[in-house]
């Protein structure tokens, strides 16, 4: 979704890197203490402060997910997702219209966004 499929009819949505810029001033803040405190000698800080940037990229890629703006679904995708009552299922518009979000079908996609912290050389 992130790139699209011309060949399959799916139009870009790109939401991983806006996403993380949404949110830039906070992880740089947070890494930036991480890495003074790493200077200093303070090991529990460094992890909670890496913590703090990975939940703000999560967090902040996931509002992009359901804040858009992205490609208007299809008519026929819409007429699917209304038709099962999918998660997607936002509210409706002004014309009394379903009205669904792109990226939020089962909802799966939006949960799958985390962040893992790994110790250096760890696979």
């Amino acid at each position: 979704h992130n790139f699209g499929s011309p060949a399959r009819n799916i139009p870009q949505r790109e939401f991983m890197e806006p996403g993380i810029r949404s949110a830039e001033g906070s992880i740089i803040r947070a890494l930036k203490t991480g890495a003074l405190d790493a200077i200093e000698g303070n090991a529990g800080s460094v992890r909670g402060q890496m913590t703090i940037a990975g939940q703000t990229a999560a967090d902040s890629i996931k509002a992009k997910i359901t804040d858009g703006p992205f490609a208007p679904l299809s008519p026929a995708t819409t007429r699917r997702r209304e038709a099962k009552r999918r998660a997607g299922w936002n509210a409706r518009g002004h014309t009394g219209e379903a009205v669904f979000l792109p990226l939020i079908d089962t909802g799966k996609l939006r949960q799958s966004i985390t962040f893992v912290i790994r110790a250096h050389g760890a696979d």
